[in-house]
Formats: C-alpha cells, sequence, structure tokens
C-alpha cells in the first residue's frame, strides 16, 4: 500500500508516514532532505526494480560571483535558522533506499545536486538510451527578494540533465535551456512516437510545448485498464526486465509541482529488447505478461477474477 511523503518549503522538514494496517504511523526514513522542497518525483535510476525519489530544491547550478549576489538575500535568510548539523541541506536530494532501511541521499554522487531555483523537476528518458534524465523548470520573480534585479525577476535557464548510469551532465544540445519563469511541466509522449515530449507553464509568459526529436533507441510505454472505480489502475506498480535489468515505474497522474500527466509508464530501452512485464495492481493482485512487443504502446485490459 501507498505511504505518504510531504515536501516542506523552508523551515520544516518533509514528513514521511507508513501505512500500517489501519494507522498511519509517522517515521523519518531520510537522511537528508532538501531545505526547500519544491517538487517531488520517483524514477529507476540504477534499474534494480525498485524506486529512487527525487526532492528539487533551489540552488544556483551557476557559482559566479554575479550569480551569488544575485542569491544571497536568499542564502542568507535559509542558512541563519538552521545549525550545521542540520539533515536539510540547500539541494536536490536523491533518495535511495539501503540496507539499514533508511534513505540516503545520491545527489552528490551523481551530480545532481544544482538545477537553479528549480520548481517542477521530473526524471524520464529523454533520449530513450535506457537511462533515466532529469528536466527542472527555473525562475522566481518577488519583489521582495530581488527588488535590485529588473522587473524582480531572478532570470536562469531551464536546466536538462542527462544521465549515462553514473553521472548527470548538462545537455544544453537538447534546446531545452529556455528563460522564461517555469512553473509546471508534463512530461508524455504527445503524438504517439515512443518518445517523452514536455509541456512547461510559464509564469506571466504562454506555454511552451517541446517535441522530441532526440531518440534513436527504442521505448515501450505502457497504461492499464481495469473495472471498478480505478479503471487506469492508478498506483500500480511495473517491473519491466530486459535480460538482467529491470526497471520500475508506477501509474500516476501527479508529479511535480502543481503538474500531471497522463496515466502511463514510459520504459526507454536503448538497444535492449523487453522480456517480461510483472504488474502489482493496485489491490496487490500481480500478473505477469511474458508476450511483449520490442517497442510502441502497450495496453493492459485487467482479466476478471
Amino acid at each position: 500500500r501507498d505511504d505518504i511523503v510531504v515536501g516542506n518549503d523552508f523551515d520544516n522538514r518533509d514528513m514521511v508516514w507508513l501505512h500500517h494496517g489501519a494507522d498511519w504511523v509517522p517515521v523519518q526514513p531520510f537522511v537528508s532532505t532538501p531545505h526547500s522542497t519544491m517538487s517531488y518525483d520517483l524514477a529507476d535510476l540504477d534499474r534494480d526494480g525498485a524506486p529512487e525519489l527525487l526532492a528539487a530544491d533551489m540552488n544556483p547550478y551557476d557559482t559566479s560571483v554575479q550569480t551569488l549576489a544575485q542569491w544571497l538575500p536568499v542564502t542568507s535568510r535559509m542558512t541563519q535558522y538552521h545549525p550545521a548539523d542540520d539533515p536539510q541541506l540547500m539541494e536536490n536530494a536523491i533518495l535511495q533506499r539501503g540496507a539499514d532501511n533508511r534513505w540516503h541521499n545520491l545527489s552528490r554522487t551523481v551530480a545532481a545536486t544544482s538545477t537553479g531555483w528549480s520548481w517542477s523537476t521530473r526524471f524520464g528518458d529523454l533520449d530513450n538510451d535506457g537511462y533515466v534524465d532529469m528536466y527542472a523548470v527555473n525562475g522566481m520573480i518577488a519583489q521582495e527578494l530581488f527588488p535590485f534585479l529588473p522587473d524582480h525577476a531572478l532570470v536562469e535557464r531551464n536546466q536538462a540533465l542527462r544521465y549515462d548510469g553514473r553521472r548527470y551532465a548538462p545537455a544544453p544540445q537538447w534546446d531545452l535551456d529556455a528563460i522564461a519563469s517555469g512553473r509546471g511541466m508534463a512530461m508524455t509522449d504527445l503524438n504517439a512516437d515512443g518518445q517523452l515530449d514536455i509541456v512547461v507553464n510559464n509564469l506571466q509568459a504562454p506555454s511552451v510545448v517541446y517535441q522530441n526529436a532526440l531518440c534513436a533507441g527504442a521505448a515501450l510505454t505502457v497504461s492499464l485498464r481495469q473495472a471498478g472505480a480505478n479503471p487506469q489502475a492508478i498506483g500500480a506498480q511495473l517491473r519491466l526486465t530486459s535480460g538482467d535489468i529491470t526497471r520500475w515505474g508506477t501509474i500516476t497522474t501527479t508529479r511535480g509541482y502543481l503538474s500531471g500527466d497522463l496515466p502511463a509508464v514510459h520504459f526507454g530501452l536503448g538497444a535492449e529488447a523487453p522480456t517480461f512485464l510483472t504488474i502489482r495492481w493496485p489491490d496487490g493482485a500481480l500478473s505477469t505478461i511474458d508476450t511483449l512487443p520490442a517497442t510502441g504502446h502497450l495496453v493492459i485490459e485487467r482479466s476478471a477474477p
């Protein structure tokens, strides 16, 4: 069953409640969390069949003197309330569950700590190479924080980061580095070509649709259908196995900051062929599909019990 994770902006730590029986039990499984959580997303970075949790924060990706001076009113406010040993860090967190049953922060290991004043920040295999990339939309407009900047706006480029299985690296060649003040974002395959497209909702500016033309590798998108009050099987968990690699995904309609997607899971595969798919339906029942297309959009109808 699903648990509850709440991300808090500024002073309060993120909070977790585990679902045990009829009760919700408060716990603190995260070794560290962002100082100001802006959005959440889930994906399987290491392809082991289990999710990692992305919690986005505000931290400048550019460390030039000019940029740090623009950020100074914000960083000084954040640091004055928290001791040096505070588990809240002013950076993104990518949390992975360890053998000790606690969630450890990998963001420094994979070079993904700093994406700017990030709002909706998402995982997704944007080039279908089999690894999960990251995209963050940025910017802030606030007179009390930036009275010295034109239009009181902190102008930053959106950040696309490509993952190679070890580290994230900026990907300006993808042309996703717009400077409009982004807030919400949807990441889904709009034209059914197997590639993730992106819609960005900007503050005080028109929304933008990015059609993906990056991909050379294959991808399989999966949607679920079932009878009853949850026809799209929201909350189902999927594990797609290709050889010795198992990728995890979940059916959800809410990700990032004030944003939603179509209820489908996109698996970028690179040159791999899918072997079988395991589905844990929202009620806990399991299904295995062992005849899969190499690519495309697969819609699975749950058979009646």
